[in-house]
């Protein structure tokens, strides 16, 4: 049995919360773990986090020193580094190893926790969790929140026409984000090898898929306020303000600046209010967070729709000098093509605005694409 960096005897009246993280999600997961503690000011709270080898100990250490500013928090670490060898050869060397961290718990965590909340690092706890962690599980190990069979058909692009099930061996799929779990019946049940060798049996990467299929439905099933899934890759849900757990699936983050742009199709507003209520929580957090910048022509076409919406104009001609020097470089793309491209993006913003900035935005547009690339520019002056 693993020892914590910082062993301590954890008692049984606190609500043990368990994070899982390497060096990738550190930071997201310190902003998960704050919000967490500033809505949850009244409850005992011992925090479990299990890190990979590749972790910041530095911030690591600034996470700890949540100890010293809320008195009803205590913080453990667990290195993986001894099991991470293991576990990557059970999945044959895949990348999504680090996602089986959250199965080690009964290795891992003090013996006598007898039950744990597992959270994601990319997941606000907007609301207190007292009420999940006392639920009676009913004679199961895990407590999770189901996925729906139209969530999934989206999330994998199946085509509901043809019926087809992404996951071939059950019929009822979980989110692993977001876990209740009795530690006893999880060890008597031995259900971290039974995951694991379905996932190797089965060349299984998806953490949901092995657990889903794994468990095959016999899980308690939660209510979904426990794990919201809010992302541009699920339908929309209206009434995410009173659930406890976003959880921030998918490719698409909130962390990304171009998060805000996301359109669900019925909300137009809802993935910048997300951002901007995740970015409360990451200024109050021990590390420093800032908005990822956009590195791809879609990133960046994305983050262009973002700031036009929030109206900041300048940063809108930035991004779009940005594209201007990537379509002028750019030799998978014959010279028709690209003033094409520029012509269907300028369009946009003359159609898209009338709110007095339209004129000035699209002369700052023409300047930067005549930086960038004179001919075109001097094709869409006399178009515009």
């Amino acid at each position: 049995m693993t020892q914590p960096d910082n062993a301590v005897k954890i008692k049984k009246d606190s609500i043990n919360v368990v994070y899982c993280t390497d060096n990738k999600y550190i930071l997201y997961m310190a902003v998960s773990l704050t919000s967490l503690i500033l809505n949850n000011l009244s409850e005992k709270i011992a925090v479990h986090i299990i890190y990979g080898s590749d972790t910041s100990l530095a911030e690591l250490k600034k996470i700890q020193q949540l100890e010293q500013k809320y008195a009803n928090i205590k913080i453990c670490l667990y290195p993986f580094a001894p099991y991470e060898k293991e576990c990557q050869q059970l999945l044959g060397g895949s990348k999504n190893w680090v996602q089986y961290m959250r199965l080690y718990i009964d290795e891992i965590l003090p013996e006598d926790l007898l039950r744990i909340i597992y959270i994601d690092a990319d997941s606000l706890c907007v609301g207190n969790i007292n009420a999940v962690a006392f639920i009676n599980l009913r004679d199961r190990a895990i407590g999770a929140v189901s996925v729906s069979d139209d969530e999934l058909m989206k999330i994998y692009k199946v085509d509901n026409e043809k019926n087809v099930v992404p996951f071939k061996f059950s019929n009822i799929f979980l989110n692993a984000g977001f876990l209740l779990v009795d530690m006893d019946k999880y060890k008597r049940r031995q259900l971290r090898k039974k995951i694991m060798t379905f996932a190797q049996q089965n060349d299984i990467n998806n953490i949901e898929e092995a657990v889903s299929c794994a468990l095959n439905g016999e899980f308690y099933h939660l209510d979904g306020r426990y794990n919201r899934l809010l992302s541009p890759a699920y339908p929309w849900y209206k009434g995410y303000e009173q659930d406890i757990i976003w959880h921030f699936c998918g490719d698409v983050k909130p962390w990304q600046l171009w998060y805000r742009a996301a359109d669900d199709g019925y909300n137009n507003n809802l993935y910048r209010a997300l951002q901007d209520v995740y970015f409360v929580y990451a200024d109050e957090a021990p590390c420093s967070v800032k908005a990822i910048e956009p590195v791809t022509i879609n990133e960046i076409i994305f983050t262009m729709m973002a700031m036009k919406r929030d109206k900041k104009y300048k940063k809108y001609v930035e991004y779009f000098l940005q594209i201007s020097k990537f379509l002028a470089k750019s030799s998978k793309l014959n010279t028709a093509q690209k003033i094409r491209r520029y012509d269907e993006l300028l369009l946009e913003i003359k159609q898209g605005h009338n709110n007095g900035h339209n004129g000035e935005m699209l002369r700052q547009v023409l300047q930067a694409v005549k930086l960038a690339w004179p001919s075109a520019a001097e094709f869409l002056e006399k178009v515009y």
